[in-house]
């Protein structure tokens, strides 16, 4: 397994995501103007958030069980998406409740919404089920295959359609993923690369055990990287949501393209190694990984800091003052959040998520009660201080908890 060919992989892989995502910021904020923008923002999000609940836990299955089944690997696809397309449904119920009655959308932005947060799901176990066999070449083409779709169709919204409203920028989204959804199904179908037979009782009871927690975790995870955003719109109004959404996202969007084609490829060996009682070896890989990650988002953060204003006040247009305020603090924690999932990983191998659900719980309410109380004396720019704060928290506090589960290991290596 060459981990170093899988980052380049992932990272050509990742470039088109990266891409779209920004453009996103970019025509959002200069077309639809920042209020729009925050709507979409929070609707899109929220989908995501949803899409995650429905089928975290099958993921998390998939990435730590899936080697140790003895079965077809066409079987054991299989089975996960079967679980898949059941939880699909349940995404559906919460889109519809959380799309009636919290952002009361009309007709067609309420079944795009539905139908995306139903879709992406299977997307994501598709992706995860491609990554676990390092299959790295074919994950980031039908990564990068949904979002150049989602750049033409966009593009063509744009150019003939007149809304200007969030829905322009979200319809062309879920029709993108649509399609690659339809293709991706044919492809399986007709390459035969899936059997299906009844589920097992126990197969079920097994990846649920395990998947549940961490899955309540990245729930949690998701509402603590918007949570702000919820507040704002409470204090103040959309306008702000978009404009600090556009900061925050490019900040964070920059953050994961640079570090998520380093965990993707290091992840796989990672939990092989500790699924093999190799624990000093895993341990060793993560912090390679963390090294990795950590020097390349130094230098990038150095370049965009330097060119900060150039890239929200000319391109992105954004009017904020003391916008250092907001930046460094954003920075900082995208940086610290991103080396936490790596941190982390002993405790998730070891099956000690309500820790780390713990954790997240703290985190979350400490970012949110800071928030109630300054964001209507500071406005946004308090927002990336409290961030900061409630991240590193979490930073520290699953570092001392993860360390914990290896010094046995590390007393049998010395002894």
């Amino acid at each position: 397994m060459n981990q170093n060919r899988n980052i380049i992989i992932y990272f050509i892989g990742k470039l088109f995501p990266a891409i779209t995502q920004l453009l996103i910021i970019v025509l959002g904020i200069r077309l639809i103007g920042a209020s729009e923008y925050g709507k979409f923002n929070l609707v899109y999000n929220t989908a995501l958030i949803i899409a995650s609940l429905s089928v975290g836990w099958i993921q998390q299955g998939i990435l730590r069980y899936f080697h140790s089944f003895k079965k077809s690997i066409e079987l054991v696809r299989g089975d996960f998406l079967q679980i898949g397309l059941y939880s699909s449904l349940l995404a559906s119920v919460i889109a519809l409740l959380s799309g009636i009655y919290y952002f009361h959308l009309q007709t067609l932005p309420l079944l795009t919404y539905i139908a995306f947060a139903m879709l992406f799901g299977l997307f994501l176990i598709e992706l995860t089920l491609l990554q676990v066999q390092f299959k790295a070449t074919q994950y980031s083409f039908i990564e990068s295959s949904y979002n150049v779709f989602s750049i033409i169709l966009g593009v063509l919204f744009i150019l003939y359609t007149a809304g200007r409203d969030f829905t322009t920028f979200f319809l062309p989204i879920f029709l993108s993923l649509l399609l690659v959804v339809f293709l991706l199904a044919a492809w399986i179908i007709k390459n035969r690369q899936v059997s299906f037979i009844p589920l097992n009782k126990s197969f079920i009871i097994q990846i649920f055990s395990y998947g549940v927690p961490l899955t309540l975790w990245l729930l949690i995870s998701n509402v603590f990287n918007i949570a702000d955003r919820y507040v704002i719109k409470y204090y103040l109004d959309y306008d702000a949501v978009g404009k600090y959404s556009a900061v925050y996202d490019l900040i964070y969007k920059v953050s994961g393209f640079l570090t998520l084609p380093i965990l993707l490829a290091f992840h796989p060996s990672i939990a092989k190694y500790w699924n093999e009682n190799k624990k000093h070896e895993a341990d060793q890989l993560m912090k390679i990984t963390i090294i990795k990650e950590l020097s390349l988002s130094i230098i990038i953060f150095g370049f965009l800091y330097i060119f900060k204003d150039f890239v929200f006040s000319k391109i992105l247009k954004l009017e904020i003052h003391n916008f250092t305020v907001i930046f460094l603090p954003l920075a900082i924690s995208s940086i610290l959040w991103q080396l936490s999932m790596i941190i982390q990983k002993p405790l998730e191998f070891n099956q000690l998520q309500l820790k780390m659900i713990l954790g997240i719980l703290i985190a979350i309410t400490l970012n949110v009660m800071l928030n109630f109380m300054l964001i209507p004396k500071y406005g946004i720019y308090v927002c990336g201080f409290t961030t900061l704060i409630a991240t590193l928290f979490y930073t520290v506090y699953v570092y001392l908890y993860s360390r914990n589960e290896l010094k046995p290991q590390e007393l049998n290596n010395e002894g």
